[in-house]
């Protein structure tokens, strides 16, 4: 998935799975179809929205430049979209990334769309 947001490929925001849970939709146990990963799913797009300047529905494919990258890196590090985290297994390890400045994160910043 990284290798098409760095090619620019929009980013669909779903309300349900999404193409992580792909590989975990087939296990009994999946959390995916959970009520609270749907509400979750919803904070952050609210939270999305609220950083970028607009109300972001599900379905809705966005793209975005690096100024737009590195405002929601920054919301994400200074806990203002970090609503929709609470209680994900991947807490622990978001945050440690946000702490390292995002120094290893193999998504891109995108070359600013003005230029």
């Amino acid at each position: 998935m990284i290798r098409r947001l760095n090619k620019g490929e929009p980013i669909m925001l779903v309300e349900g799975p999404d193409d992580i849970c792909q590989p975990m939709l087939a296990e009994k146990t999946c959390h995916c179809h959970n009520d609270s990963v749907r509400g979750r799913d919803l904070l952050a797009r609210r939270e999305i929205g609220r950083v970028l300047g607009h109300e972001i529905s599900a379905g809705e494919e966005i793209r975005w430049d690096s100024v737009d990258l590195a405002r929601l890196r920054r919301a994400f590090a200074n806990g203002a979209i970090r609503g929709g985290c609470k209680g994900c297994e991947w807490h622990h390890l978001c945050s440690q990334i946000a702490q390292d400045g995002f120094r290893n994160c193999r998504l891109k910043l995108p070359p600013n769309a003005d230029g």
